[in-house]
């Protein structure tokens, strides 16, 4: 039951976020949006992180059909997220303090929480095909 509830708000949360990055993406890419900081980062960084978001979306799919190929495929992207800004602005010529400012730390906190609780659930997942492949006594 905790499986289906984690699986119900994820769902949710990745649908809008997909939607939401999406779009703003989408009105950066055309120009509707004049924003200096939105535009800095660019409308690659925000259809990167919808795909992202896509990808976490698919894989709680899967965990809802209780397979186990859905914990890996939430938990690459979830994992990839807090550092997608550090990855797409790498320099070699930036510190390593200026690097560690641009990982979101709220972002790799919810994430290792995210993965954690379908974690939690680990032994739940493929529970109906092992049942189905159970003889009938």
């Amino acid at each position: 039951m905790f499986l289906r509830i984690l699986c119900w708000f994820y769902l949710g949360w990745s649908l809008l976020m997909t939607l939401y990055y999406g779009a703003v993406g989408l009105l950066i890419s055309s120009s509707a949006i004049h924003d200096k900081a939105f535009e800095a980062i660019g409308g690659k960084y925000f259809f990167v992180y919808a795909c992202l978001h896509t990808l976490a979306f698919i894989g709680v799919v899967f965990m809802w059909r209780m397979k186990k190929i859905g914990f890996y495929i939430f938990s690459i992207p979830t994992f990839i997220m807090p550092f997608l800004h550090l990855l797409m602005t790498w320099t070699w010529t930036e510190s390593l303090s200026e690097k560690s400012n641009k990982i979101e730390l709220i972002i790799f906190l919810f994430s290792i929480i995210s993965i954690g609780l379908f974690a939690i659930n680990w032994k739940s997942l493929n529970l109906i095909k092992k049942q189905e492949d159970s003889p009938i006594i």
